[in-house]
């Protein structure tokens, strides 16, 4: 079983700085209006049938896991959820009243390429192909640089990083 990475240690130096995507952060019920999508999000949406799927799923067991969400001027940007929060979308526009908020975690607030990394790094969970996983990996590896560059303490090679992010040997980076 691929070891799980520790998201506060690849994000940074300082984990009380970086949230743990899974834990961290409060969860609190917004207002469907105030989550806002994060132009960072590069994967595709899904099909229309998984979409209807989804909105039955919401329907009959509500939102099971909360929407990872960091603030956004008056509201709120997605980190991870995206499909889930279409789906709130769509089942709000039918019933206002029943849809009126969904549960987030609300994470603080992260640089501009730690928050890009945790967009990826919260993706973990998709079937990816080989051109999408070539696609992350060029992407964390660029925000790595970056983020070393600025000044941030990231031990290591980033080509293991990255493949530890990707759950995946770094022989294939």
């Amino acid at each position: 079983m691929p070891k799980t990475p520790d998201i506060a240690r690849l994000l940074g130096e300082h984990p009380e700085d970086v949230p743990n995507l899974g834990t961290e952060g409060e969860l609190r019920d917004l207002p469907v209006e105030d989550v806002h999508p994060n132009f960072g999000n590069f994967y595709s949406p899904i099909d229309a049938n998984a979409m209807e799927d989804l909105q039955e799923s919401i329907q009959a067991n509500g939102v099971l896991e909360p929407l990872l969400v960091v603030r956004d001027g008056d509201g709120y940007r997605l980190i991870s959820g995206h499909s889930r929060m279409a789906a709130i979308r769509a089942l709000h526009a039918k019933t206002p009243e029943q849809w009126e908020t969904v549960p987030c975690r609300v994470l603080p607030t992260m640089s501009e390429e730690a928050e890009a990394s945790a967009v990826i790094e919260a993706n973990r969970q998709r079937v990816k192909s080989p051109a999408l996983l070539a696609e992350e990996a060029e992407r964390l590896t660029e925000l790595y640089i970056k983020r070393r560059e600025a000044g941030e303490d990231l031990p290591g090679r980033i080509r293991d990083r990255v493949a530890e992010a990707l759950q995946v040997k770094s022989t294939k980076i």
